[in-house]
């Protein structure tokens, strides 16, 4: 039921069969569900979970390459920019902390690149150009 609802509200529900999520057995009996990219230590009596961010940001670009998911409609993405824009606008001009106007900065290229993804309809990279290949795919 909770599928259906969350279908219905737009969003888009992955197959298990993917392979995205794995199980690890817990304490008291049962099992805890986490994504590939998320793996336990344990310290003490506590579990800190380390993600693998590249290695999701890469299988989530792959869904967009692959067609298994959409990619974003330009006027969500537009929205987002505007939003983005008068968040640059209140700190334009303003004599600002060197902490602050690091924090404009950063404002200030995330808005460039939120304009560039818009313009080439795809992902933008730092250094212009496409990252090498690695060597071994994660299998998934």
């Amino acid at each position: 039921m909770a599928r259906v609802k969350m279908m219905d509200n737009g969003f888009q529900i992955l197959d298990l069969e993917m392979g995205y999520q794995t199980r690890f057995p817990t304490k008291f009996g049962g099992y805890y569900y986490a994504s590939v990219w998320e793996s336990p230590k344990v310290l003490g009596n506590k579990v800190i979970w380390n993600q693998d961010k590249e290695g999701y940001n890469d299988w989530r670009e792959e869904l967009l390459t692959d067609g298994v998911i959409a990619p974003p409609d330009t006027d969500i993405l537009e929205f987002f920019v505007d939003m983005q824009e008068k968040r640059v606008s209140r700190n334009e001009g303003k004599n600002l902390t060197p902490r602050v106007q690091k924090m404009y900065e950063f404002e200030v290229t995330k808005l460039d690149y939120m304009k560039k993804y818009i313009q080439q309809g795809g992902p933008v990279y730092l250094d212009g150009k496409e990252p090498k290949p690695k060597k071994g795919k994660r299998s998934v």
